[in-house]
């Protein structure tokens, strides 16, 4: 005798989704890539080649800047990096990694 196989019952439609994700599409095709923020940037070269860059960004109430310095001395780079959350970073490069 075949044992009748039971009938699984039909799946239930899913409920309605999280309220934060309707509207979500529309929102990152207004909003992706966008920010809000102020920013400002500042680039100069010197007669000897030095170049320095700054740039601050204001978002709300915080502001968030950073000063960049590369300088070309015989066959050396020298890159220094300072933010304003206090972090310090150098780099000294020989020209010919440069230029391979």
């Amino acid at each position: 005798m075949d044992a009748a196989k039971p009938t699984p019952a039909p799946a239930r439609p899913a409920g309605p989704g999280l309220y934060a994700d309707i509207g979500k599409k529309a929102r990152d095709l207004l909003n992706r890539d966008y920010t809000t923020g102020q920013k400002f940037t500042f680039t100069t070269t010197a007669a000897n080649g030095a170049t320095i860059t700054s740039s601050s960004t204001k978002k709300n109430e915080a502001i968030l800047a950073d000063l960049q310095t590369q300088v070309k001395i015989k066959n050396f780079t020298v890159d220094v990096k300072a933010t304003s959350d206090s972090s310090v970073s150098s780099f000294l490069l020989p020209l010919c990694l440069l230029l391979a």
